[in-house]
């Protein structure tokens, strides 16, 4: 693979992952605002239980019920529930006035002494029209997120009826949005680490795969120039009626390769008995070969040559110059010939 087209793969990968990572971060973001909203919802009609229908028809909406006692035990169970779930800042019951056409507070979970503390009868300044139809649907819904005279909201609400099944009050829980965006920012940036550590290993796995059909390449490519000279070399072998012989101790077995193997009609690299070589050296040279080999176990020279005739009776005889030299063991005693063997009998004619 080239690097244009790697890089192009990589590219390619990358986009593919980082999309799917964005369509997935929509998808999950969407699924815990789904859960968040249902579990808000869930939130708002247990507290509205904590609210009696004929605990709230009582109150007057008006600072008088800050001593009444059935408002001081509402109030109470209000920022008691709060409290269970930090999450939610603000617990509230809201009432509507249509000849004024606004919420106001019943009751709301802040001591008296806080400065977000709403008293009894207290309007809701930021009464919208969208209050005021899910506040007459009578029905739980969640709203936001949306911004308020107390800060931005996500806010849950309940209803509260009476026996008539008429609505006489709102239950209502505020969370903030930054707690909001706060689990939905990082479940976002999960998926975009884990969308970049993607992308970052499929480039390091692109790059050593890479790396790795470079080295085979490169590895063909010495073998194909090896093959080459090894060619070459057989051929200027051939030429000049070169071969190679080795002879290895004490068995003294022989083997060739090279020009002398076409001349002996044997396969280069075959083993051959000192025996079966004898067979292809003429009669009146036999003796040349045992003292060649003799010299080597009677002194301790390390080099060596013989001219000896080799070939059979039906193709007849080629005078063949032996020239190499010899290995020993930690004894001294002959372990290996390695040498040229070349036909010169054109040569001597």
């Amino acid at each position: 693979m080239n690097t244009s087209k790697k890089i192009w793969v990589i590219v390619v990968f990358s986009v593919v992952i980082l999309a799917s990572g964005f369509l997935t971060s929509i998808f999950l973001t969407s699924k815990i605002d789904r859960e968040q909203r249902e579990q808000l919802l869930i939130d708002a009609k247990q507290a509205a239980l904590l609210v009696p229908t004929s605990t709230l028809s009582t109150l007057s909406a008006s600072p008088s019920d800050v001593g009444n006692p059935l408002y001081s035990e509402m109030k109470e169970k209000l920022m008691m529930f709060r409290q269970y779930n930090p999450q939610n800042r603000f617990v509230y019951v809201l009432g509507y006035k249509p000849e004024i056409k606004k919420q106001f507070f019943f009751v709301d979970s802040e001591p008296v002494s806080s400065s977000d503390y709403s008293a009894p009868g207290a309007l809701f300044p930021d009464t919208r029209e969208k209050d005021i139809e899910n506040y007459l649907k009578g029905e739980a819904y969640t709203d936001g997120p949306y911004s308020d005279s107390w800060g931005e909201w996500v806010s849950g609400y309940a209803p509260i009826k009476d026996n008539s099944g008429e609505m006489i009050g709102l239950l209502g829980i505020d969370t903030a949005t930054s707690i909001w965006h706060e689990q939905i920012g990082f479940v976002r940036t999960v998926v975009l680490l884990i969308s970049v550590l993607l992308c970052l290993l499929f480039g390091f796995i692109v790059y050593v795969l890479n790396k790795k059909q470079s080295s085979i390449n490169t590895l063909v490519k010495e073998n194909q120039n090896l093959y080459n000279k090894e060619n070459k070399f057989k051929e200027m072998q051939d030429l000049a009626h070169l071969g190679r012989i080795s002879v290895y101790f004490p068995e003294q077995t022989f083997v060739f390769d090279g020009a002398i193997t076409k001349s002996l009609a044997i396969s280069d690299g075959e083993r051959l008995s000192k025996e079966d070589f004898s067979n292809f050296i003429k009669d009146s040279d036999k003796d040349k070969l045992q003292s060649f080999l003799d010299s080597f176990k009677e002194t301790k020279d390390v080099y060596g040559w013989l001219d000896i005739a080799l070939g059979t009776k039906d193709r007849g005889y080629r005078t063949f110059h032996i020239y190499g030299n010899l290995q020993r063991d930690e004894l001294l005693a002959p372990k290996k010939f390695s040498g040229i063997i070349q036909d010169i009998t054109d040569i001597n004619n």
